[in-house]
């Protein structure tokens, strides 16, 4: 009788706890921030990252500065998009970090972007670099 009343005490707070568990370890959100060049010398437009479960559904760098098409351009990763391709990595965070490498229209193989960031507790640091027609590279924070 005591086994079995231990068992059911131990079993209740393992579903009580796992709702608080599962609720602190989401990424689940948007995040909002800002983008800089890499050394912190140049502001860049705003960041807005959103991200359901483990997988980013979007992020959007505004107003950087390119050399190659013009003056600036928006970084933007779309992965339900049809026309981004994925190259290397993907859209899922795999331990709090997104590492992608995609094309941001599928047909023009010269243009690449990659992002590789972190979400954790609540805050997004990254890095960009795009590279073929279109050449830029920066850093980017957002809070939820």
């Amino acid at each position: 009788m005591r086994s079995t009343t231990v068992a059911v005490i131990f079993a209740t707070g393992l579903v009580l706890a796992l709702p608080t568990t599962v609720g602190a370890a989401s990424s689940s959100g948007t995040y909002k921030g800002k983008a800089t060049s890499l050394d912190r010398d140049f502001r860049f437009g705003s960041v807005k990252m959103k991200v359901r479960g483990t997988k980013v559904t979007s992020l959007v760098i505004k107003a950087v500065t390119t050399t190659g098409c013009g003056n600036f351009m928006d970084v933007v990763f779309a992965p339900s998009d049809p026309e981004t391709k994925i190259i290397l990595g993907s859209a899922k965070l795999k331990n709090g970090r997104l590492i992608v490498t995609y094309r941001p229209v599928a047909d023009v193989e010269s243009q690449t972007t990659s992002i590789n960031a972190r979400v954790k507790g609540g805050k997004v640091t990254g890095t960009f670099k795009s590279g073929g027609i279109c050449n830029n590279e920066g850093r980017f924070t957002a809070k939820r």
